[in-house]
């Protein structure tokens, strides 16, 4: 096949018994080549020549995301990313930024059941709320969903979304924290109040960053996030009770931030936002008769240490004040 020929979706360079796949034009909503783009230190040497001749040759319509997946014969993988830059300033000035398309329709498929099973099912591995209990109605959640389920902890453990959140964050090395499946069910729902992610986590400096993947359109009928941007900027303040909540304005008094207006954030099934663990965040109640599904994950950099503080994902460790959060629950998912 020459080398500049288009193949339906797919460009395929062909060298002897060797196979280069570029996925890169099979959703231009969220695969990125940008043609400008001369070969990656860290795309193997032995390919940067066909790479910068496809680079000359290729001609796509449209390039508006950030992610090239390079995969050799061998299965070798090799994930390049491009987040650009206006998005790394737009996410440390505000604490936020927004990605759209983050995944393809067969991974919204294939992730929109693997969260519902795991939803469904009863775990000693993950944690999940009480139908009966007051916290339901704000957020039907489970915990370390990715250690039910290997669908998701593909999703969880990608190093497609932890290199944005390691070049967002700016940290040489991103390690998981935990992940979470967010249902906000339908009926008597309740608004997730203004609170800072931060103050629950056990950890001594600020830092940790989350996506926010959404399964379902979202909007303020069914409980799309607020953002108060810059306000990550004023520091960690207090915990709030998620059912009977303070007003966590009043822990910012004299910062100004409550002058500032919040942002809505409105986005297609498939799509997410990054959010830095002191961001102010709300989400709204669901009024409609589906619950709004979400797959949120918790990244934090490397070097990360614990503060002692009682926490889900660290109960029962030997984890003392101090320690290093690493191990085999705790995995390197992206490294610069």
């Amino acid at each position: 096949m020459p080398l500049d020929r288009l193949s339906g979706d797919y460009i395929v360079l062909v060298r002897k018994k060797r196979k280069l796949f570029a996925e890169i034009a099979r959703s231009p909503a969220y695969f990125h080549f940008m043609l400008r783009h001369s070969a990656s230190p860290r795309l193997p040497p032995r390919f940067a020549r066909s790479f910068n001749a496809l680079a000359k040759s290729a001609t796509i319509r449209r390039a508006p995301s950030f992610i090239i997946n390079v995969i050799t014969e061998k299965g070798a993988e090799v994930n390049m990313f491009e987040v650009p830059q206006d998005k790394i300033d737009f996410y440390r000035e505000n604490g936020f930024v927004q990605f759209d398309d983050v995944v393809t329709p067969e991974e919204l498929e294939e992730l929109r059941e693997a969260v519902g099973d795991v939803m469904a099912a009863d775990s000693e591995r993950s944690t999940g709320q009480s139908p009966n209990g007051a916290y339901y109605k704000v957020l039907n959640q489970k915990v370390n969903a990715w250690r039910d389920s290997a669908a998701v902890a593909k999703f969880t453990l990608h190093s497609r979304f932890a290199e944005i959140a390691r070049r967002l964050s700016g940290a040489d090395g991103i390690r998981l924290f935990h992940d979470h499946a967010l249902w906000k069910m339908p009926g008597d729902s309740k608004p997730t109040p203004w609170h800072q992610d931060m103050p629950y986590w056990p950890m001594n400096k600020p830092g940790a960053l989350s996506i926010w993947l959404t399964l379902d359109d979202v909007d303020e009928n069914n409980g799309c996030m607020m953002f108060v941007p810059g306000s990550h900027k004023v520091g960690k303040l207090a915990g709030i009770n998620l059912v009977e909540p303070q007003n966590l304005f009043d822990y910012a008094k004299g910062t100004g931030i409550d002058q500032t207006k919040p942002v809505i954030v409105r986005m297609k099934a498939g799509s997410a936002t990054f959010h830095h663990g002191l961001t102010f965040h709300y989400a709204h109640a669901n009024g409609t008769d589906k619950p709004r599904r979400v797959l949120a994950v918790i990244y934090m950099p490397d070097g990360t240490t614990f503060s002692g503080r009682q926490h889900i994902v660290t109960a029962g460790t030997a984890f003392r004040e101090g320690d290093l959060l690493k191990g085999r629950m705790f995995p390197v998912l992206a490294k610069r």
